[in-house]
């Protein structure tokens, strides 16, 4: 079997990132290992994880998902980074910081899971 998809869950409701932890933790081909709660501090968990996908909000606190997409990006690693918003006016300004896929909120669980396996193909 191959190496499992890694995935870092970044929003500050603690309760929704270790919902997502949960649902991903369950899945044979992905793992989460860790979340983050702010902009900041996913900046660094990319540097230092280098997960496969990054499963982003927007409204975080230190900085948004959209420079923390910019800032994690620039370190040069293959970070996919899906970015969910309730905000249907976001996806352009998602797509231009960099990110791969915008899903709106709320998110299914499939939806989910189907759109990590998709970009890391």
């Amino acid at each position: 079997m191959s190496q499992p998809i890694r995935v870092i869950i970044a929003n500050d409701q603690s309760s929704v990132a270790n919902m997502w932890q949960r649902l991903i933790n369950r899945q044979d081909d992905m793992e989460s290992p860790i979340a983050a709660y702010d902009g900041l501090e996913i900046v660094e968990l990319a540097a230092e994880y280098q997960p496969d996908v990054i499963i982003m909000d927007v409204m975080m606190p230190g900085i948004d998902g959209i420079e923390a997409t910019k800032q994690i990006l620039v370190q040069g690693n293959n970070t996919q980074i899906i970015i969910c918003s309730a905000r249907p006016d976001i996806a352009a300004t998602a797509k231009e910081a960099g990110a791969v896929r915008v899903l709106g909120l709320p998110l299914l669980p499939d939806v989910l899971l189907t759109a990590i396996r998709e970009v890391v193909q």
